[in-house]
């Protein structure tokens, strides 16, 4: 199934290219395209057109004197690439077929560096920095749990709940969401942020669904004991062709919440009537970024930046060391939304192995 993005007609309006119809682009990646093309012309003074990109060497020394990160340079660079052919790959506009293919040489240069570092499996400085054990996850959790069942909010069960003490409401509700997230995030369910905009249905609702309702992220209902998270919408939900210039939708993947984590959705469901599974203090979905400073506010305590990256990268390299079957390893990446080989290479760190006291 074929799906074009209608607000990708932003970008276009920009690019002062009178058709929306091109590249099959998410809305978050129509923004990013924008906010760091916006960053490119403040940078070179030019807000009215391209043409300061077909500078390609004084563009890419702007970029490696911004930014040391060669991971933050491989994206700039990979996004005036899209920028500059935004009708398909190696569509370029016009009089910039030769700057392209120049940016291009410089992405194939970026690979086969990051490719280096992904084959040796070493985590970065700042990963280092960040890097905290499950245990320590473990605890913020527990700390968590111990605080809510203080409070009296201590059925887990499903079967009762005590009202919210009066006056306490909305701080009491954000512990109790807290401890959701990061049980979620300290099980095996860290499919990056892809949980502030997940919608919550019944499965008698979801079951009727077709097309483009499937899109989507959804935990499904059935009763009290049985719930899924449905990923119709994940970075592994749609391939991207080449030969057509198109995105194409692969599926749903479904996945049974654990009894634990069932039973923790029960207690937080319980005190967030709500259309999503996590919303800002606006009513509206948790934005990808909202989501992040959540998590970073979450584990806090350990001292570490923590965010739904680093938080994949500590739970492959934990599940695992050593001489881990194939067959787990399959079970891990689907949970997480990717494939074994993705896992293996860009998750799994063999340089952690550190003293975190």
């Amino acid at each position: 199934m074929l799906i074009r993005n209608p607000i990708q007609e932003n970008l276009f309006k920009k690019l002062q290219i009178p058709t929306p119809d091109g590249r099959q682009l998410k809305h978050k990646t129509i923004h990013d395209l924008i906010s760091r093309l916006n960053m490119l012309q403040q940078e070179f003074n030019n807000t009215t057109s391209l043409d300061f990109l077909k500078d390609v060497d004084t563009v890419h020394q702007a970029l490696i004197k911004k930014y040391p990160n060669i991971g933050t340079r491989k994206t700039y660079v990979s996004n005036i690439t899209t920028i500059i052919s935004p009708m398909g790959y190696n569509i370029w506009l016009e009089g910039y077929a030769e700057s392209g293919l120049e940016y291009r040489r410089i992405l194939e240069k970026y690979a086969k560096e990051t490719a280096l570092q992904v084959i040796q499996q070493n985590a970065t400085p700042k990963e280092i920095s960040n890097w905290a054990t499950k245990d320590e996850l473990y605890k913020v959790v527990n700390r968590l749990r111990l605080r809510i069942e203080h409070k009296g909010y201590h059925s887990l069960s499903g079967d009762r709940f005590v009202p919210l003490i009066f006056g306490k409401e909305t701080k009491h509700r954000n512990l109790i969401r807290d401890y959701m997230v990061g049980t979620l995030y300290t099980s095996d369910y860290t499919a990056r942020n892809i949980y502030g905009d997940m919608r919550i249905i019944a499965k008698s609702d979801y079951d009727k669904m077709k097309g483009l309702d499937l899109m989507n992220n959804y935990l499904v209902i059935e009763n009290k004991d049985n719930k899924q998270f449905c990923y119709g919408n994940s970075k592994t939900s749609w391939v991207y062709s080449r030969v057509d210039n198109t995105k194409i939708w692969r599926g749903v993947v479904k996945i049974a919440l654990s009894s634990k984590l069932n039973k923790v959705v029960n207690l937080y469901l319980n005190y967030h009537k709500q259309t999503h599974l996590l919303m800002n203090t606006r009513g509206k979905p948790l934005t990808s970024t909202g989501l992040t400073k959540l998590l970073q506010k979450i584990f806090a305590p350990t001292g570490k930046v923590i965010s739904s990256a680093i938080l994949r990268k500590i739970f492959y390299t934990d599940e695992h060391a050593g001489d881990v079957p194939l067959i787990n390893k399959m079970a891990t990446a689907k949970k997480m939304g990717n494939s074994v080989g993705v896992g293996e290479t860009h998750y799994s760190k063999k340089n952690v192995v550190l003293d975190f006291g």
